[in-house]
Formats: structure tokens, sequence, C-alpha cells
């Protein structure tokens, strides 16, 4: 009995001592570290292995697609030599994409790999497999490897796909990692309805607003365009619609001359489009962004003759003449330039419904510009003559310098800091005032008339009994006193043709004349305190303002805008008038 018990006892030793060994004998991968590549090729493999020193670590990278995957995932491989002698020398090295080993040379068991994508691997699904010594499991992992050429390919593919592929396509998982790589950005298409999605992945498929083929640096430029198509066709609130147009404005009108034409409408007109483009809708919806473009392209063009200015409206006929196809040949183009401004003058504030009926008016308002001129011949004979003065009948342009309750409180003067104070001071002195609501307006362009109301204002000239023969002055105009104040004592003769030229942008060479002959009524002393400067494009400054803009340079009163550069034509802003006239102030 005693010897059975002793023989059970060493049988039992035994066994648990081989168990004990088969234990230590199994090793494992930690702290496992893997870097996917994108388009790169590159993959990195780390972490350590629980033996330490001197184990050994393989690394293999292969196609999913391959029937050899089955078998390495119960495979124990220590070495290459193991997957060699499995699968044979050919198929191995004819299959696997990256296949190592290394030994481990510290205490940490630390390995690293840097495996590196063979030119001929083709895009799609791989497995990297990490074994090694006495691992009796490899560790598997999945990537799908990205090439460039098919990132281009992808690309190219959904704009001949339909739109159910698109949308299969767009909604794979397996498509994430390229569709992140091409700059697909899923934010707003998420938010659409389901109907929402398959439009925009129809307009994706149909292409109209980028030219195909697609590639991979225009494809996702399409899907936000489709996207955002929809998200106009599904917003039906006015602020939110309003609210997406503000936040895609550069986006929105491909048509590159539309941005700026929306850009220059006032608060209220861009709120008008905006609702138009909305109301505008049509019930099959909008198809892409070129279909809304064409649609608001006329309605914007007439909100920016509707808000324009007297003095900027024949520009801004010139500028969208493309839209308006308005006749500047003929009888307009006989008229002086003078006469032109006029004609342009009685389309003004007329808040117009449609292009067509602003063409209507502009062709009237040359027939009656051209009356207007003949009637105001005045005949001469016999021992005398006899005047005849036409007022035509004009809108009359509100005040800017209206009576003011604000002195010196502008929140918009911060940009033009070298006037602040002339400003301030003006403003003080109830020259110049602001528009309203702490407005003072500084970089808005001055028309004659209001600057001559600046200049006459600050020098305290009135003529109480002058009289105005300009044809566009009439004696109930805000600045009818000031112009008839000027004309006759000799600080203007007008633009010629019998006009003062109101509503006209005032050039910085009439400026300074304006300047110089009523501080010369005024008799101020412009002493010569400057040196004087030969200006570069003096070539370009008219005669009658050659003496005033020397004798105003020298004086202080006025500079150039830099450079040695006077530029007489250049027009004269709100801010460059206070500073100006606070010059011309200081040596009362």
């Amino acid at each position: 009995m005693k010897r059975v018990l002793c023989w059970l006892l060493f049988v039992l030793l035994v066994v648990g001592q081989i168990n004990c060994v088969n234990a230590i004998d199994t090793f494992s991968i930690n702290n496992l570290s893997i870097i996917y590549p994108n388009n790169s090729g590159e993959v990195v493999v780390s972490g350590s292995i629980s033996s330490g020193i001197n184990k050994q670590v393989v690394v293999l990278i292969l196609p999913q697609a391959l029937t050899i995957n089955d078998q390495l995932e119960n495979f124990a491989f220590e070495s290459i030599d193991d997957v060699i002698t499995q699968f044979g020398v050919s198929y191995t090295v004819n299959n696997i994409a990256y296949m190592n080993q290394k030994t481990t040379k510290s205490i940490n068991g630390e390995f690293s790999f840097f495996c590196k994508m063979p030119d001929s691997a083709i895009a799609g699904l791989y497995n990297i497999y990490i074994g090694g010594t006495k691992i009796q499991t490899p560790i598997k992992r999945t990537f799908n490897y990205i090439t460039e050429a098919s990132i281009n390919q992808f690309a190219v593919q959904l704009g001949l796909d339909d739109a159910n592929t698109i949308f299969e396509k767009l909604k794979n998982p397996n498509n994430s990692e390229v569709l992140s790589i091409l700059k697909f950005d899923f934010t707003n298409f998420n938010k659409l309805t389901q109907e929402g999605q398959n439009r925009a992945c129809v307009g994706l498929s149909a292409g109209a607003d980028t030219k195909k083929p697609y590639n991979r640096n225009n494809v996702y430029i399409a899907f936000n365009q489709a996207v955002l198509v929809e998200m106009l066709n599904e917003e039906n609130d006015e602020d939110l619609f309003e609210q997406i147009i503000k936040e895609n404005i550069d986006n929105i009108f491909i048509d590159s001359s539309l941005k700026p034409r929306y850009n220059k409408l006032s608060s209220e007109s861009k709120k008008q489009a905006d609702l138009f483009i909305k109301n505008s809708k049509p019930v099959t919806l909008y198809k892409s962004l070129t279909h809304i473009n064409n649609v608001a392209k006329e309605f914007i063009v007439l909100l920016n003759i509707n808000d324009v200015r007297w003095g900027d409206m024949l520009d801004t006929i010139k500028e969208n003449n493309d839209v308006l196809l308005i006749d500047l040949g003929g009888d307009f183009a006989e008229l002086s330039y003078a006469n032109q401004v006029l004609v342009s003058k009685e389309v003004a504030g007329k808040g117009f419904t449609s292009i067509a009926a602003f063409r209507q008016a502009f062709i009237k308002a040359i027939s009656d510009v051209k009356a207007m001129l003949k009637k105001a011949e005045r005949p001469t004979g016999g021992g005398g003559s006899s005047s005849i003065i036409i007022s035509p009948i004009i809108p009359s342009l509100p005040p800017v310098n209206t009576p003011s309750d604000q002195k010196s409180i502008f929140n918009d003067i911060v940009s033009v800091s070298w006037a602040t104070e002339s400003i301030n001071i003006l403003a003080e002195k109830n020259i110049i005032s602001g528009r309203g609501n702490g407005i003072f307006a500084p970089n808005e362009n001055v028309t004659r008339e209001e600057f001559m109301k600046m200049l006459l204002s600050a020098l305290r000239i009135s003529e109480t009994k002058a009289q105005v023969s300009f044809y566009d002055v009439n004696e109930s105009d805000w600045f009818y006193s000031y112009v008839a104040s000027a004309q006759t004592i000799g600080i203007t003769q007008g633009v010629g043709n019998g006009y003062f030229g109101i509503g006209i942008d005032i050039t910085r060479q009439d400026m300074a004349v304006f300047v110089y002959r009523a501080s010369l009524y005024a008799k101020l002393q412009l002493n010569a305190s400057n040196q004087k400067i030969d200006f570069k494009d003096a070539q370009t400054i008219s005669e009658y303002a050659v003496e005033s803009i020397a004798t105003l340079q020298q004086a202080g009163i006025v500079n150039g805008v830099g450079e040695s550069v006077f530029a007489p034509l250049d027009k004269v802003t709100r801010a460059q008038a206070a500073k100006i006239i606070h010059n011309l102030i200081k040596i009362l």
C-alpha cells in the first residue's frame, strides 16, 4: 500500500512540473499598437512580448481574399521558415505583401516593425498576423488598404455611377476611409431627409455644377454643392433659409458675377433676394446651384439698380449691362457725361419691379432729357437776351448732414484712426453728422453737393441772396443754398453744359479746387509750410486744378495717397473729407 501511494505521488509531481513548464513557455503580445496606412502604404506595428529578451516576433500582411487566411488563424508560426515550410516558397513570395521577423533586444521584449506595402499591392482588405516564439495563436487585425490610384478611380467612378449606386457607396462603412481622404463632410448630408439624400445623390450623379470627370480634387466640391441645393430645397423657415445663404455665400453663387452683386446690396435688399430665391422654388425643386443662380440673377441685378445712389447709377448700369441689356449707344452716347448722369438720375430710386420696366424708364429718361435740352436753348438777338432755366423734376437726394443729436458718438470709425479726431471735432461743431444709430460710414464716397455743404459750413460762408442757374439744382433741394452760394462767389462753375453735377462723387482734384477757392474767398493765409511734392502722376492732374493742389499741399491741407502719388481722379471718402476740412479750419 505504501508503495502504491509513493508511486501516485511521484506521478503527480512529474505531471505538475510538466504543466508548470508549459505555462511558463506560453508567451503573449502586450501593448500592441498598429498604425494602418491611408494612401501612403506604410504600416507601423509595435508592442512587447512577455518573454522578454531574445525572442522572435513575426509579422505577416496578406490580402484577405487569399485562402491561406483560414489556416493562418490557427497556425502557431514562430519564424518565417515555419510559414515557408507550411505554404511553400513560391506561394509565400508571390502572395504575401509583407513578411519579416525580428529578435527582441531588451528585457521588456519591445519590438517595432515599419512595414512598407509593395508597389504591386492592390487596394482592398488586408489581414495582419503577428506571431512568434511560443505564441500559440497569432494575433489578427484587418485594414482597408487604399492606394492613390484607387482614390482617383473611386472619385471618377462616382461621376459614372447612377444615384442609387452612389447612395450605397456613401452609406457603406468600408468606404468611410476613402471618403474621408476625399474630404467628404457628411454633417449636412446627415441632416437631410431620406428623400433629400437621394436627390443629393441624383445631383452628384448629374454633375450640373462641377465639370466631369470628377477627380480627387473636385468630387467633394460637387458633393457639397448637391447637398447645399437640397438644404435650400428642404428649408421652409425664412430665417433659417436666410441663415443657410449667409453661411454658404462663398459656395452658393457659383456665377462669379453674382457674389459681388449680392454683397453690394443693402441688408434689406439681401433679405429680399433670399426670400425671392426661397419663394421662386419650383414645384419640382431646384436641381442645381446653377439653376438657383439663373433664377436669382435678374432679381439681384434689379435690387442693385433700386439700391444705388444717383452718383453711382451710371457705373452700376455699365457693370450690370450683361443682364440689363440697355442700349448705351445711339441717343445716349450722343449726350454729354453730365447729361448722361441726368438720365441716370431720372431712373434712380424708383423701386422697379422688373428689368423690363427699368429698360422702358431708361429709354423715356433719354427722351425727356433731350426734350429738356432742346427747350432750354437760349435764343439771342435784337438788343438783348432772355434766359430760360429749366429745373427738371428729379428725385431729391436726402441730406447727409441733416440736423443731428449725435456729436461724437460714432461706433464705426475705429478703422480710420487717422481721421478719428477730425471726425469727432467736426461733429461737435455740427459741420458733419452721421447716418444715424451711431454710424458715420467713413468709407462711403462724398458727392459734390455733400462736400460743398461741409466746406461752406466749416468756413461759415453763406450768401443769402444767392441764386443758382444750374439745370440740376432746384430751389426745393436741401443743398440749394450751398450750391447757390458757391456759384455766386465763384467756388464752382459746375461740370459743364449748365450742370453742377448733383449726385456725382467728388474727385480729389475737384475737392482741392473747391477748398482753394473757398479759402481765397474767406481770406485764409495758406502759408507754404511744407516742402513741395513733385507728384509722379502730375501729368494726370487737370490744368484747372494744378495751382489749387500745389498750394494746399504746401500748406499742409491735402496730401497724396502715398509714394508721391496724388490720384486726382480718385473719389473722396467721408473720412478723407473730414480730415481735409479739419486741416483747413485749423488755420482759421
